[in-house]
């Protein structure tokens, strides 16, 4: 870490102020004996836009951080968005704090009016560096977008189904025209596997596995989230569970592709893509149909399954660095990459914006902060390569 002890430079943090993820940043600040970060929160920004101006020095570097882990922020990027989607909610109805899932259509549009918000603020301010690319944000933070991006660069991703589905019986009826039993339903702008469901549909079942949990309160429906998977076997169940998504998610519906399986447990890959480079990689270990490390799922050991795959290891990062190729101007991303069984084919699943908080886990004695913060510099020419 010497070249980074070295260099140190002032980092702006937008952000939910001590969160884990701000006091983790921090601490990787502090083990490369740079400045602590300043913070700026996001309900700052927006009341009072000159503070983010004044933050701001010649020569800072200026990093966005996800507001998932604040409800109160969640609330705020709601509320800009009222006056794009109209839901007809009560956002302080709204339990985020008990896990409720956020009308993510609504959600999006706030983040948008946000990121642009903050894009024309830093046009005023001091010259600087920044982590973070608006525009490409915006498209990773959209699963079809960025789906039908990757596939115009002729990289392989799950079928898309359809992205013009107004209800369960229009999807059922187009998976049967498809002859297609077995789809993965995303929330289109969802992060950690919020909101998916795995359906699998015969002539005689209906099978669902999803993070949702259904509450019914009042005569009201609601989503929550929950870390153990639930199953679903009941038709009408599963029908009003996509209906109400419906309502407040746009949807990416594509082809479950099956994953490969190591030590009796399925697995996909999370690879941290820095400045085109893969370098940051976890194997995430899961009983069912998702793998997500917060759904009570383990990490895998990377060296074993290197083994395993022998040489179609190969193919793994190397997909993952010409996925980011498609999204030049962006310094870093976390990418999910499957792995198909036998034949052991790689497909891009998606891209997260904020795909690099991994504990514990390290490049060339660098966690993804460190390396980010490296990687900026050399970019922009502040160090030598």
């Amino acid at each position: 870490m010497f070249v980074l002890e070295n260099n140190p430079k002032q980092v702006v943090l937008i952000a939910p102020p001590n969160s884990r993820r701000v006091n983790a940043f921090q601490q990787a600040l502090q083990d490369i004996d740079w400045p602590i970060a300043k913070i700026i929160s996001f309900h700052d920004i927006v009341k009072h836009p000159n503070l983010l101006i004044d933050c701001i020095e010649q020569g800072d570097i200026v990093r966005l951080e996800t507001s998932g882990e604040c409800s109160e922020t969640e609330r705020l990027l709601l509320q800009l968005g009222e006056s794009v989607v109209a839901n007809n909610l009560v956002i302080d109805n709204l339990q985020l704090e008990q896990g409720e899932i956020i009308p993510s259509n609504q959600w999006y549009a706030g983040l948008s009016l946000f990121f642009r918000h903050v894009q024309q603020i830093l046009q005023q301010a001091q010259p600087h560096y920044r982590m973070f690319d608006v525009s490409e944000g915006l498209v990773f933070f959209d699963k079809r977008k960025t789906s039908i991006h990757w596939q115009q660069q002729g990289l392989p991703t799950p079928e898309i189904i359809t992205n013009h589905i107004e209800s369960f019986e229009q999807l059922i009826d187009t998976l049967t025209k498809q002859k297609t039993s077995r789809v993965f339903i995303k929330l289109a702008h969802g992060s950690a596997a919020s909101g998916t469901i795995a359906l699998s549909v015969t002539d005689k079942k209906i099978h669902a596995v999803t993070t949702i949990e259904l509450l019914q309160q009042t005569g009201q429906i609601h989503f929550y989230n929950t870390r153990r998977l639930k199953q679903y076997t009941d038709r009408q169940t599963i029908a009003m569970m996509f209906n109400q998504l419906l309502k407040y998610h746009d949807l990416q519906i594509e082809a479950w592709i099956p994953k490969a399986s190591y030590q009796g447990k399925i697995f996909d890959v999370r690879i941290v893509v820095i400045n085109g480079q893969a370098q940051h990689i976890l194997i995430r270990l899961g009983k069912r149909a998702m793998t997500n490390l917060h759904l009570e799922n383990g990490r895998g050991d990377l060296e074993q399954v290197k083994t395993y795959l022998g040489d179609h290891w190969a193919t793994i990062p190397k997909l993952a660095e010409q996925a980011m190729l498609a999204f030049p101007n962006s310094l870093y991303a976390g990418l999910d990459v499957l792995v198909t069984p036998h034949q052991h084919k790689a497909y891009l699943l998606e891209a997260n914006t904020f795909g690099d908080f991994h504990p514990n886990t390290y490049w060339q004695g660098l966690n993804t902060y460190q390396a980010e913060l490296l990687a900026l510099l050399k970019r922009n020419k502040l160090i030598d390569d």
